[in-house]
């Protein structure tokens, strides 16, 4: 039996790596990776750092920011054309949050 090295270790399909298999490696093909190593160096586009916290009376629309609360309430309902609504009620020092 051959020796591995890291060199193929790295340049071994996608496919082949534990968890990935078939159906997963097209999914991955789609993004351009098909080797270990494309996976290894592939880093996400943008980040976002949500170690801040804001409070809900400072929250600002359409804009991506943390907040802790307490989940007060929670009503799951289904709309006339058929989708599934969740509605949440988030309680925090600050006030109250529906989301």
């Amino acid at each position: 039996m051959g020796e591995t090295t890291a060199n193929t270790k790295l340049t071994l399909p996608v496919q082949f790596l534990k968890g990935v298999g078939p159906h997963k490696a097209r999914l991955l093909e789609k993004l351009g990776l098909r080797t270990a190593a494309d996976i290894l160096f592939f880093f996400p586009r943008n980040y976002q750092d949500f170690r801040e916290i804001t409070s809900i009376g400072d929250l600002v629309t359409d804009q991506a920011t943390s907040i802790v609360a307490e989940v007060a309430e929670v009503e799951a309902t289904i709309s006339s054309t058929g989708k599934h609504i969740l509605y949440v009620l988030f309680r925090a020092d600050t006030g109250f949050l529906l989301g």
